[in-house]
């Protein structure tokens, strides 16, 4: 083992840390082997980058490190990156989105107009190309809206965009929330269109992985936005309304996850609401 970075995908053998007397990291030219308690593997292949900190953390915060190796062997490059919970007929869609060809004005669900305005953004942040699913439910039906929920946990994804906002809070909706939360999912939430600050959810649980988002108009905040952690511009070819902002900042939260996988939910978190908090 060198001193400084060690360049484990350069060395001809491999390096092995031993985190306690029954969890060990193998790193072998850039891929990582986990081995735990129960004798249970996960690889990973890592960038060189990402790699090189990984390794600064074994060497000083094994645990911390520990748990960023897990998370990313748990997530592979097969993995979901964001799920949008929302109304309309079952839709499922993977990879980069091409929607333009469908106009704002004339979709025939809330669903498609946020799988659009997801990737517009896409479109913007140097098309990056994202596995993406919805999970739709029915909104007279309170089951499927908790099916939804389901889904999207059975997916462990990065990120989870919910582009609806409802009055009266519900312990189950909660839990559902924070059940996601719970997996390091970032939870991004629109705050609402009642113009006022009253509170509505999901957007007003508290938790670090959880974003509100509302929408800004000429740089002020629009007269339709209720008041939100984070805010994005309305963008023209939306309509109106604080959903098309938030599925356009959850693609802007799982283009810094998938940059910077390493970070935790609530880094990402920290981050959005500081690049996009309240002008």
């Amino acid at each position: 083992m060198s001193d400084g970075i060690s360049h484990a995908w350069e060395e001809k053998e491999p390096d092995e840390f031993k985190i306690n007397k029954s969890v060990s990291v193998i790193i072998d030219k850039g891929i990582v082997t986990i081995v735990n308690t129960h004798l249970e593997i996960h690889e990973v292949t890592l960038k060189k980058a990402t790699l090189q900190k990984i390794i600064k953390l074994l060497k000083k915060e094994y645990f911390l490190a520990l748990l960023c190796l897990t998370l990313l062997a748990t997530r592979s490059s097969k993995a979901t990156d964001l799920v949008q919970i929302d109304v309309g007929n079952t839709v499922t869609y993977q990879g980069q989105l091409n929607m333009k060809a469908n106009s704002a004005k004339n979709i025939q669900t809330h669903g498609t107009a946020m799988a659009k305005a997801l990737s517009l953004q896409l479109a913007k942040l140097n098309g990056i190309t994202i596995n993406a699913k919805q999970a739709m439910f029915d909104p007279a039906n309170t089951d499927s809206y908790l099916q939804a929920y389901a889904e999207a946990l059975k997916e462990k994804p990065l990120v989870v965009s919910i582009s609806l906002a409802g009055f009266g809070k519900s312990a189950i909706e909660e839990t559902a929330v924070l059940s996601l939360t719970s997996i390091d999912t970032l939870v991004i939430v629109a705050s609402g269109n009642q113009g006022n600050a009253v509170k509505m959810y999901p957007a007003s649980y508290s938790h670090p992985c959880l974003v509100s988002v509302g929408t800004l108009k000429n740089g002020a905040v629009a007269n339709y936005s209720n008041a939100a952690q984070t805010y994005l511009e309305q963008d023209p070819e939306d309509d109106p309304g604080t959903s098309a902002s938030t599925a356009r900042m959850g693609a802007v939260a799982v283009y810094i996850r998938k940059k910077y996988p390493y970070y935790r939910c609530y880094e990402v978190a920290n981050a959005l609401r500081g690049i996009y908090g309240k002008p």
